[in-house]
């Protein structure tokens, strides 16, 4: 069975390029004993430089043999020349912002929504449902209908579990808000309201990002950050024990970070603690599992991949998954999945969806007003 495979495609001043004329200059690439079709190509103007540069989305049935190194090698990405003579560099890491959509500027932007992946996961495959060769991944395919009138984007960062990386929760937080700074430089776009919808340790580096925009008197951006939709995310942390037992170096560069957010360390309890302090008049929906989650075993031999095929466990519980605030100041959604499945929506009928949608509309209608209204201060604890 074919297994889907999306691409990132990141172009240089190709203003009047179409997207099915870069489906066309792309499918010139591929030869012709293979059997990979393109099932779908998005093409949109990129966060960073919309005049100059565009970005797209390309869905294969299964990865073509001119991308095959980046099956071996995902944290690298390839430039070739099309077709067409455009230079076209081919990622699969999705690090940074990635737009999923072309918002309809006429009437003005509402708001960015984010999406933030959680630990171990993928900017884009997190979000997704594949089966059979094709992909439906909703934050893409469906929420940039519901919400023509907002920029949504998702962000990557480094968050493989077995990553030599020592980056801390601050410094995920630092690199989100280097990022947002790179994308919201006029006026317009740093007044315009931000939301953030993330997964898992995702929701760690929203709740954070907030409480270091206070701490750093970055008022601007303190202030447009208007609401969280948390998906499964530990607020007050999870057991670490398979993620070590998966590492076996004890001193592992990732041994820190997983200390953080160990539940018998107090980091993310204080943090909790924090961010409701500085919450302010800011939108919370949180949606937490119901179904437990397998935990993460070795393979059998000899390529050291894990797969989450063990016994069940459960990774962060109702409780865990809640900032125990009131009903009128936290919105509560149970979703009938596992941890890892609840983000991956099958369809625009799946009810947690629904639900997200039902609650981004209670939203946007006001977040500007809110925005603009934040002129208090908040106490952080020291």
């Amino acid at each position: 069975m074919s297994k889907a495979a999306v691409y990132r495609v990141q172009l240089d001043d190709v203003p009047e390029l179409t997207e099915e004329e870069l489906r066309i200059a792309i499918s010139g690439n591929l030869v012709s004993d293979e059997d990979t079709i393109i099932n779908h190509v998005g093409l949109f103007p990129s966060c960073y430089s919309a005049k100059e540069e565009s970005v797209a989305l390309v869905k294969f049935t299964n990865t073509p043999k001119f991308l095959s190194s980046l099956v071996k090698n995902p944290d690298d990405s390839r430039t070739i020349s099309l077709s067409n003579g455009v230079s076209a560099e081919f990622d699969r890491k999705f690090n940074g912002f990635t737009p999923v959509n072309r918002p309809d500027e006429a009437e003005g932007i509402e708001a960015d929504i984010i999406a933030i992946s959680g630990i171990g996961g993928h900017a884009y495959g997190s979000w997704a449902y594949s089966q059979d060769g094709t992909t439906f991944m909703w934050i893409q395919d469906a929420l940039p209908k519901m919400f023509p009138h907002c920029r949504i984007m998702l962000y990557g960062y480094e968050s493989k579990l077995d990553s030599v990386s020592t980056n801390r929760i601050s410094d995920y937080c630092a690199g989100l808000q280097e990022h947002l700074n790179l994308v919201r430089k006029s006026e317009e776009e740093r007044t315009r309201p931000v939301i953030f919808i993330s997964h898992s340790f995702g929701g760690i580096i929203a709740a954070n990002t907030l409480i270091q925009a206070q701490l750093g008197f970055d008022r601007a951006f303190y202030n447009a950050m208007d609401a969280f939709f948390f998906f499964g995310t530990p607020h007050k942390g999870l057991s670490v024990q398979e993620i070590l037992d998966m590492l076996v170096d004890p001193n592992h560069p990732r041994v820190d970070l997983l200390g953080q957010i160990d539940s018998k360390n107090k980091f993310l309890g204080d943090q909790l603690r924090n961010f409701k302090n500085v919450l302010g008049d800011r939108k919370v929906t949180s949606f937490y599992e119901t179904k437990l989650t397998r935990k993460l075993v070795k393979v059998s031999g000899d390529d050291g991949r894990w797969s989450r095929s063990g016994p069940y466990l459960e990774l962060s519980s109702q409780e865990n998954s809640l900032l125990g605030l009131n009903d009128a100041l936290e919105k509560k959604i149970s979703v009938d999945e596992d941890h890892s499945n609840m983000v991956k929506f099958k369809s625009r009928r799946v009810a947690a969806y629904r639900s997200l949608v039902d609650a981004l509309k209670d939203v946007l209608p006001e977040a500007q007003e809110r925005v603009l209204g934040r002129t208090g201060t908040f106490r952080v604890d020291s």
